[in-house]
């Protein structure tokens, strides 16, 4: 009896110990274990299985749709169920992967693997539940990384067809070297620039070959002090192509450390068409400026040699008028006064064209003026025509502005004076000057920058006025409503003033009405509107 009960304890302690170490493996690995009597319909699971749930060993009895119902997640539930009824009429096994969620509300991953046997004539589905959880978020978090590198990779193709086509757009190159590999890197549009071919091999000594001899010594000796001093290096030198045509490049670069490597990383772009655009607009400076000579010297041939001929037609002409007098012929007098006459209008037309091509003239600074000084110089220039005409000039007070003094006293004087020559000879002139500050809206439609406010002076007359449809005619030069016979001018004074309140970025308009009077307005714009006082 006594050798009887040892062996039966000893039975009992490899029993206990088989239960422990498998109950210690299922923690192990995460794991519980199940049971599934497909005729009976009876179910066993192991203490860790209750555990991968959040409960304690046994805490509910083992139920199919108590499972199904509390534990798996609604999203799988379906798929689960339709997968077991499906065990269950085939009697084949299967293996599941699906949510659950545990009594704490965490959801885990798990993984079910189950076989068939046939125990006593009674089918058994014996399976085990792992805890797959950290496998999966790996495996999630793989793929998104692996998402990640994917869209990454993209962007990073697309940024750098961005960068080819903005090189070739601009006409751009980059390149860098490694300093302690001599490893040397070139892009593509900089090797078009310089004329290599992509199956070439290059290195830094053959593109610093193709640098213009001339040019590379001091290329090379700006660039290491620029290096040594930690400041980017920016030049402009010559290349040569590889098919002998000269390219001037903008060369930028600098020296830096990257990931515990020094480089030299450089930008080169080709700036040919830059330069040639400058010597071309060096020659045309050049032209104009022989041009500016050339109308200096018309302008004083005009002012002298050609005027003074014209004086001496007038005075000869004159003189055998009245030494002659009573001599001539009254053909022969008719013709002197033609010719008097005649002299007078090419005095009068030169000295226009003269004073329009000083108008040309912006080079002039302009200073704060005191316009209402520069009507009065205006008027006394005018005080002999306006006592024969009888005319009356009522101004209300001007501004003050920033102008060219001699271009504003021209324009004043020939509004006044285009009044006087187209008055009625019915009724004296009467010319009335008045100012105010308008807005810029007002004047949008003529073409003018958008400016918040702007000065305006208007001349108005009494005179025989215009057709409305003649408004913008007036102000071409040598353009004339009546004949040279009829009133006298050249046609150039209003193109003076208009060309005058250009100078000034401003704008001229006229109206007028026939028989009735004409009408200027002058917009200059306001420059500070500090202290100004909007009517």
């Amino acid at each position: 009896m006594r050798d009887a009960n040892l062996e039966t304890n000893s039975d009992i302690d490899k029993s206990l110990i088989r239960e422990y170490i498998f109950n210690q493996a299922e923690i192990n690995a995460d794991m519980g274990t199940f049971s599934w009597n497909l005729d009976t319909h009876e179910l066993f699971y192991s203490d860790n299985f209750y555990r991968i749930l959040g409960c304690e060993p046994n805490e509910f009895t083992p139920d199919i749709d108590y499972f199904n119902t509390t534990f798996l997640h609604p999203d799988d539930r379906i798929r689960i169920e339709e997968a077991r009824l499906n065990t269950l009429n085939s009697k084949k096994a299967d293996s599941w992967e699906y949510r659950v969620i545990t009594k704490s509300g965490e959801i885990k991953h798990v993984r079910a693997i189950s076989s068939i046997v046939k125990i006593s004539g009674i089918h058994m589905l014996i399976g085990t539940m792992q805890n797959i959880t950290t496998e999966v978020l790996k495996i999630t978090q793989l793929e998104k990384r692996q998402e990640d590198l994917r869209i990454a990779n993209i962007e990073l193709t697309t940024s750098l067809k961005v960068i080819r086509n903005a090189e070739i757009s601009a006409g751009l190159g980059h390149w860098h070297i490694n300093l302690e590999t001599n490893e040397f890197n070139f892009s593509e549009n900089l090797q078009k620039i310089s004329g290599y071919s992509s199956r070439e091999e290059i290195n830094f000594e053959s593109v610093l070959n193709l640098v213009h001899p001339d040019d590379r010594p001091n290329l090379i000796e700006t660039s290491l002090k620029d290096y040594q001093m930690k400041r980017t290096s920016i030049s402009v030198f010559r290349l040569i192509r590889r098919d002998g045509k000269i390219r001037y490049i903008k060369g930028t670069s600098d020296k830096m450390r990257i990931n515990k490597h020094s480089f030299i990383v450089g930008i080169a772009q080709d700036i040919t068409f830059l330069i040639d655009k400058e010597i071309i607009l060096e020659e045309k400076n050049l032209q104009l400026e022989r041009q500016n000579d050339e109308l200096a010297s018309f302008n004083h041939m005009a002012s002298h040699d050609l005027q003074e001929p014209l004086r001496k037609i007038q005075v000869l002409s004159k003189m055998i008028l009245e030494k002659e007098d009573g001599k001539l012929s009254e053909t022969t007098t008719n013709y002197f006064n033609r010719i008097t006459h005649a002299a007078l209008r090419m005095q009068n037309l030169i000295n226009d064209l003269l004073d329009y091509s000083r108008t040309n003239n912006t080079s002039v600074v302009k200073a704060p003026t005191d316009l209402n000084n520069l009507l009065k110089e205006s008027i006394h220039n005018l005080k002999e025509d306006i006592a024969i005409k009888g005319a009356t000039i009522n101004a209300e007070p001007l501004p003050t502005l920033n102008v060219i003094s001699s271009q504003i006293q021209q324009l004043f004087i020939n509004l006044i004076d285009n009044a006087l020559k187209y008055s009625k000879t019915s009724e004296s002139p009467v010319i009335t000057i008045t100012y105010k500050v308008v807005p810029g809206e007002l004047i949008t439609g003529f073409g003018l920058k958008k400016i918040a406010y702007y000065h305006c002076i208007n001349f108005t007359d009494n005179g025989i006025g215009f057709d409305q449809q003649y408004a913008n005619k007036i102000f071409e030069i040598f353009q004339r409503l009546h004949g040279k016979n009829e009133y006298t001018g050249t046609g150039i004074g209003l193109t003076i003033c208009k060309k005058v309140v250009q100078n000034h970025n401003g704008y001229i308009t006229a109206s007028g009405v026939p028989g009735e009077g004409s009408s200027f307005n002058l917009f200059f714009p306001v420059e500070n509107e500090d202290n100004i006082e909007y009517m």
